[in-house]
């Protein structure tokens, strides 16, 4: 008995370090979802994609878009008009995938740079994050470039109303009840418009921007480059016909020439680079 006793001391202690290290592995699972803060709490939006086939560089700023979120869900958008969502994963040893769920049949069923860029983001299997910038590629074939956005948290969730439009040919006002005045440079008018249709426009986090022209509405894109310094750009409006063919489109281009903004005390001022064009809003 007493040799048994001793053998039994003398293996004790490799039979627990043996069933500490099979807990570990029974507890690990090394193919596990990994998450890079990096990529986290960003839009970051396309510099350029190359691809074996296509070689192309964002013609605008907020051309197309991707955010990836904590809950390993992906979206973004594509021209401005076009969102997109599906779900990505980072791997243990650092791959990532990423698929687009909807609404990927429209892409599908219009090969355009659309469809490279989606299609492009499908391919992908390794990134890197340096210094405000994300680099997508796969296996060194191609890549996707990406920078950063900055937000003006001030211009976010809420819809700014147009109180008076200034440019170099015509200024448009607000006046009481449910008038405008557009004045012109030997001409004065006076246009009943209901108040829900003076001009507005909505920034959203995912460099979108919409609104109300004066009764058709628009869609479009917008980045601010630096503090106090942005530009947008006007994709799509609806054209019914309705009479406000002049004052939309005076709106429309002064928006696209939008250099400058300042938000001081709830008012927004919107200005072109040389202050001919100003555009002032307050909140809805």
């Amino acid at each position: 008995m007493t040799e048994v006793k001793l053998i039994m001391k003398a293996a004790s202690p490799y039979c627990l370090f043996a069933v500490i290290i099979l807990g570990v592995i029974a507890c690990t699972e090394p193919d596990d979802p990994a998450v890079d803060e990096g990529l986290l709490d960003v839009v970051w939006s396309i510099d350029s994609l190359q691809t074996p086939d296509t070689a192309f560089v964002a013609p605008r700023l907020g051309y197309a878009t991707i955010q990836f979120t904590e809950d390993m869900a992906v979206r973004g958008h594509s021209r401005g008009r076009i969102s997109y969502h599906g779900i990505y994963e980072i791997t243990a040893d650092r791959l990532l995938s990423i698929e687009v769920v909807e609404p990927a049949g429209i892409w599908r069923s219009s090969p355009s740079m659309t469809y490279t860029i989606i299609n492009a983001l499908e391919q992908i299997t390794t990134h890197e994050v340096n210094e405000n910038r994300l680099r997508l590629h796969q296996n060194n074939r191609y890549a996707l470039y990406f920078h950063s956005s900055l937000f003006e948290e001030e211009l976010l969730y809420t819809v700014w109303k147009v109180d008076s439009l200034q440019t170099p040919d015509v200024k448009i006002v607000r006046g009481p009840d449910t008038l405008i005045t557009i004045i012109q440079p030997n001409d004065t008018t006076r246009i009943p418009c209901r108040s829900e249709t003076y001009p507005t426009i909505q920034f959203e986090k995912d460099m979108r921007i919409s609104g109300i022209l004066f009764c058709n509405t628009y869609n479009g894109t917008y980045e601010i480059i630096e503090k106090g310094k942005l530009a947008m750009d006007v994709l799509t409006w609806t054209e019914m016909a309705c009479g406000w063919g002049f004052p939309e489109r005076i709106f429309r281009d002064a928006l696209e020439n939008v250099t400058f903004y300042d938000v001081v005390d709830g008012a927004l001022t919107l200005s072109d680079s040389g202050r001919l064009s100003v555009i002032k809003l307050n909140r809805e």
